[in-house]
């Protein structure tokens, strides 16, 4: 019996680090995917004043 409870202490031990890991990496994506849009957005914008700089040359 006491083999028994000694491997669900580990197994809920190790389930629980797994959980919070889990937990933190997706915090740790949230954080990245949102620093991202903000450079897609920046790079965004940069395109859009390279393309109106090079249409006024055009016109």
């Amino acid at each position: 019996m006491d083999e028994v409870l000694s491997t669900l202490v580990i197994l809920l031990s190790v389930a629980s680090s797994s959980a919070s890991l889990g937990y933190w990496l997706a915090k740790q994506f949230e954080k990245i995917n949102a620093k991202l849009r903000v450079i897609e957005a920046r790079l965004d914008g940069l395109e859009m004043g390279i393309y109106g700089f090079f249409e006024s040359f055009g016109s």
